[in-house]
């Protein structure tokens, strides 16, 4: 049994190098203006023994600008393959900073660097390391801890090419077993081999899937070893001229970037004693392909339970349906479940073995949701009302999106739920997370894309009285595939109207705002302006509410209109004091909510840029005076930009002696930038900056 316990006798270890001097044979001109390049990079990963699976990599990186230094000087293991995901997926709350994928056991075996001068010198990088302590969470919401290991590889200058090389251990999935070719240094050449011994029960199922990867890239061999009775595959792909991830969770790299899905999840059933097969194709076919089932399925109801649990969850029903007309049920069905306590089984104080025998449908009556049973329970809920009910599988369109003809990166995949609605379906997103949810509505990354509707058996939550391959076969086939509803710019607005009562001599100002969010605004902001659960998948930039100005004091909020209908209107009212520094100038800094800044974009796209949705984001400030003024500088605040992605109008408007009124309107109009036009974007983050950093000078 391999040891997993990782030492720091990799510093010890003597590597031999294979050439006296870096090999830059391959090196081409290819990205030469960029701070640093790959030139060349060889990756293996061998799946040959699933206990001990390996990674070795060579790369040879060469620095061509002082900016270029710092992207050399670190290397990170674990390494991360799947930067949107590892880096970048997380935009706030405990898991940022990680910047790794999750890997059961991992141990580093060596690492040695080295560097050729631009005198021919080869100088060996003294062996540096600075470990970090992290802590990922679990499912129960519990830390685990983990360490990230820093290679530093110190004195590199403009002109050095850097070559370095290790190998690592591990066991169980590397991350989700994602693994790109593209990064966020350019590459001119690029190998990945992948090695694996097919299981005999499966030997005529493809274990590797290549999405976007043209086959004439892509060498396959077979080796037999009739000593060990083994065949070994072995993958080898190979890729030039590779530019480099600036954006990528614009980018939507499971969409257009070449990569691999290595898919041993069946693996962990091995010993189970459950029927192989049938438990692969419970996901995918034989080539990754959707099971689909025949028209005649059917989706079958869980029969009547007459106990505590159903008790409970029948209760529950009763009480909406009572209070609600029928077309309002499932609207009411979504704010009941919304205004139950979210709490874990873990903090209900039950030992570990009976925590998760404490049914859900027994905590409904007592204003309580169970997070372990969510998808459960509302499962159960409709299965309670003899509804047709689908399983909705969708993918994070950040990330990528399903493909008809296969089923690969389960990890970007959502399991929503949802019930026929005429000729349509009506999409029911449960609590997951503690996140709330009305009917029909869905964050920007779950529209627009394709989604799996899914034959929605009972048995999946009953894995354990499986007893023929049929109870598995009907767990996941694909009944239909649609789109899933968008939201255009007219729908998803936000509208800050705001009265700023001004006087100099007083040096304060006081701020009387009203701030309507619709659409996406109100599904991102509503829980941010409750102090409810945020989704920390989404950056940042978009959490700015209108009492949010810099130096505000004497803050009130309060919410005066709500909608659980489309396009889900909140208005919250809401006053601020911000004192004046400068009676002839009053600063406008960072009073805006805009969604883009300039630290965001540092370049054009180096490919097509997607941005999160379509919006208007209009701002109307009536600046009062308390005695008749001047404003000197009104040609400041006048700004245009009109094209088919993104609008801006903006200006000032003197009404009388003491009253000017400041508007604003921000428009994207496209989901989609191609990678040619990416200057816009620049052009358009320019402009918001200007209108974001103005000030008010009076004469």
């Amino acid at each position: 049994m391999t040891s997993f316990s990782q030492t720091f006798d990799f510093q010890k270890y003597v590597y031999a190098w294979a050439e006296n001097k870096p090999d830059v044979s391959n090196a081409s001109t290819s990205f030469s203006k960029e701070d640093a390049i790959v030139l060349d990079e060889k990756i293996q990963f061998d799946f040959t023994d699933l206990m001990s699976q390996t990674l070795t990599k060579t790369c040879l990186v060469k620095i061509n600008k002082p900016a270029g230094i710092k992207k050399a000087a670190v290397v990170t293991l674990p390494e991360s393959f799947d930067i949107a995901v590892d880096k970048y997926f997380i935009q706030q709350g405990r898991g940022v900073g990680s910047e790794v994928p999750f890997i059961y056991k991992y141990k580093i075996l060596y690492y040695k660097a080295r560097v050729l001068k631009r005198d021919g010198k080869v100088i060996e990088i003294p062996a540096e390391l600075r470990t970090d302590k992290f802590y990922w969470i679990d499912n129960e919401g519990l830390r685990m801890e983990d360490y990230v290991y820093h290679f530093l590889n110190n004195g590199l200058e403009v002109g050095d090419i850097l070559e370095y090389t290790y190998k690592a251990q591990f066991q169980g999935k590397y991350g989700y077993n994602l693994f790109y070719f593209s990064d966020e240094i350019s590459k001119q050449n690029i190998s990945m081999e992948v090695k694996y011994h097919p299981l005999p029960q499966f030997e005529k199922y493809d274990i590797i899937s290549s999405p976007n990867c043209p086959d004439s890239l892509i060498k396959k061999t077979s080796v037999y070893d009739p000593v060990k009775s083994k065949k070994t595959w072995t993958y080898t792909y190979k890729f030039e001229d590779l530019p480099s991830i600036n954006y990528p969770l614009n980018t939507r790299c499971g969409k257009q970037l070449p990569h691999i899905f290595v898919d041993f999840d069946f693996v962990s059933y091995y010993t189970s004693g459950m029927a192989f097969e049938t438990l692969l194709h419970a996901d995918r076919g034989p080539n990754f392909e959707w099971i689909f089932a025949p028209k005649n399925d059917s989706l079958g109801y869980k029969e009547a339970v007459y106990d505590k649990q159903h008790a409970g969850v029948r209760k529950f029903i009763s009480k909406v349906q009572q209070a609600n007309p029928p077309e309002m049920f499932y609207t009411a069905l979504c704010d009941s479940l919304n205004a139950l306590k979210f709490i874990s089984a873990e903090s209900m104080k039950y030992g570990q073995n009976a925590q998760y025998s404490v049914s859900s449908g027994e905590w409904l009556t007592k204003g309580k949701l169970i997070e372990e049973f969510v998808f459960e329970l509302y499962w159960e809920i409709l299965n309670e009302l003899k509804k047709p009910t689908y399983f909705v599988t969708v993918q994070d369109k950040r990330l990528g999106e399903l493909k008809f003809d296969s089923r690969t990166e389960y990890r970007y995949e959502y399991l929503i739920l949802g019930v026929p609605n005429g000729k349509s379906s009506r999409l029911i997103r449960q609590r997951n997370d503690g996140l709330k949810f009305n009917a029909d509505e869905l964050p920007f990354y779950m529209q627009g894309v394709n989604a799996a509707l899914r034959a929605a058996n009972y048995h999946i939550f009953e894995i354990s009285s499986y007893t023929k391959a049929t109870d598995f076969l009907s767990v996941a086939k694909v009944i239909n595939f649609i789109k899933t509803p968008a939201s255009t710019e007219n729908e998803n607005v936000r509208t800050e109207n705001g009265v700023i009562t001004i006087n100099p001599d007083s040096s304060i100002m006081h701020l009387s705002i009203k701030e309507n969010l619709n659409g996406q605004f109100s599904t991102i902001l509503r829980p941010f302006y409750l102090k409810e659960s945020i989704d920390s998948t989404i950056s940042p930039t978009y959490f700015k509410r209108c009492i949010d100005k810099p130096g505000a004091v004497r803050i009130t909020n309060k919410l005066v209109y709500k909608s659980n209908v489309f396009p889900f209107k909140n208005s919250f009212a809401c006053t601020e004091d911000i004192p004046m520094n400068n009676s002839k100038a009053i600063s406008l800094k960072d009073w805006f909510a805009f969604t883009y800044k300039p630290e965001m974009i540092n370049g054009d796209p180096n490919f097509d840029y997607y941005t999160d949705f379509r919006y208007s984001d209009a701002y109307n400030y009536l600046l009062k005076f308390a005695k008749p003024v001047e404003i000197e500088n009104l040609a400041d605040f006048t700004h245009s930009l009109n094209n088919k992605y993104f609008e801006i109008s903006s200006g000032m408007v003197k009404q009388d002696e003491s009253n000017y009124l400041l508007s604003v309107t921000v428009k994207v109009k496209q989901e989609l930038l191609p990678k040619e036009e990416g200057n816009l974007l620049l052009a358009f983050i320019n402009e918001l900056n200007q209108i974001n950093n103005a000030t008010v000078k009076l004469k």
